[in-house]
């Protein structure tokens, strides 16, 4: 028996990475056979979404050139998926595909889930084991579909919402957004030495309240956040998504990623100047300027005022940062790559086809 497993890439690949070891037992448990018996091979081409959002399943097969290569296709998705508010985790098509919505998963114990329920999933497309396993968690419900081709596994919690954003965030891997922004961070490093060398900036940091310091640190990263989403084309329109639900959540994951992106350069950014100011800063002299005893929470301070002053002014240089790079930490960006991918793969295949034989 041959398993073919496709993936898109990131930590939809991570995941099937992981799972991709135990299918042959799994496989030869519920069909009973020998593990050996059972060969896992990658399929190149990542499951696209059609024009209404859906999987495109059928034009997918064909572009992948799947037909009779294997007995069963496993589909590992980075797609979000909902059913009338329910979010799905898993589907089956037809009799040999079966595609699991890793974003359903979240961040946590997501990759004990998965082998959960690619177990289980194999049991419902291959049939019942020996063993008679049950459904692998509490609120997970199978559903067919109106046509009986698909049957869904839902997940009906009322936190499964905010997991499948949750997933979405971190199948965006907002760090991947700091070596982007490479240029703001230089001018957020560049702002944030003046903080370093100058008293009145010093006195200013001591003379602020936590409150005002943390008030402070939400403006700059408010800011940064906004300069990245509204000119880079980042916010997704009615234009490009019809349903109101699907833009929310999708704009939410937008807003997510581009967030915890920016702080994550606002942690470097902290980190680097309260090096700087403990190096270049002399304690006493610090003591002299503000005229009062020096500890570690002070050089905090003064490095937290730099920080969130050099942030606001990053957002300035994030203008000169690589715009294909920052819509690729969306969804939708990715979305149109994979269409565009499938769509070429189907003309090539076409061609192919239509070519006279010699």
């Amino acid at each position: 028996m041959i398993v073919g497993v496709a993936t898109d890439s990131g930590f939809s690949s991570r995941l099937a990475e992981a799972v991709s070891r135990r299918i042959p037992a799994w496989v030869a448990d519920v069909a009973g056979c020998d593990p050996d018996d059972v060969a896992v091979e990658d399929i190149a081409l990542p499951l696209p979404p059609g024009p209404d959002g859906l999987p495109a399943v059928d034009d997918w097969y064909t572009a992948a050139a799947v037909d009779g290569r294997f007995d069963i296709v496993l589909v590992f998705s980075e797609m979000p998926r909902s059913e009338k508010g329910r979010v799905l985790v898993a589907e089956i098509v037809g009799s040999d595909v079966a595609v699991f919505y890793t974003p359903a998963l979240g961040v946590l114990r997501a990759g004990r889930r998965a082998q959960e329920i690619v177990e289980h999933t194999l049991v419902e497309l291959l049939g019942e084991s020996e063993h008679g396993r049950t459904p692998p968690q509490r609120r997970l419900v199978w559903a067919a579909d109106d046509s009986g081709a698909r049957r869904r596994l839902l997940y009906v919690a009322p936190f499964a919402r905010p997991r499948l954003l949750a997933g979405m965030i971190r199948g965006n891997r907002p760090w991947r957004l700091v070596p982007t922004l490479s240029g703001a961070f230089g001018a957020a490093s560049a702002a944030s030495a003046f903080g370093i060398f100058y008293a009145s900036i010093w006195q200013m940091a001591v003379a602020m309240s936590v409150f005002r310091l943390v008030l402070v640190s939400l403006a700059a990263t408010v800011a940064m956040s906004l300069w990245l989403i509204l000119p880079n084309g980042l916010w997704e329109r009615r234009v490009f998504r019809s349903a109101r639900s699907d833009r929310v959540l999708y704009n939410s994951a937008t807003v997510g990623t581009v967030v915890a992106g920016v702080l994550c350069m606002y942690a470097l950014l902290l980190v680097a100047v309260l090096v700087t100011a403990f190096v270049v800063v002399p304690e006493n002299y610090l003591a002299a300027q503000l005229e009062s005893t020096v500890s570690a929470a002070t050089y905090i301070r003064l490095a937290w005022l730099a920080a969130s002053l050099g942030i606001v002014a990053g957002a300035v240089g994030s203008s000169a940062a690589d715009k294909t790079e920052i819509l690729r930490a969306t969804y939708g960006r990715r979305e149109v790559e994979r269409r565009e991918m499938v769509g070429r793969q189907l003309r090539d295949t076409a061609t192919t086809s239509d070519a006279p034989e010699e």
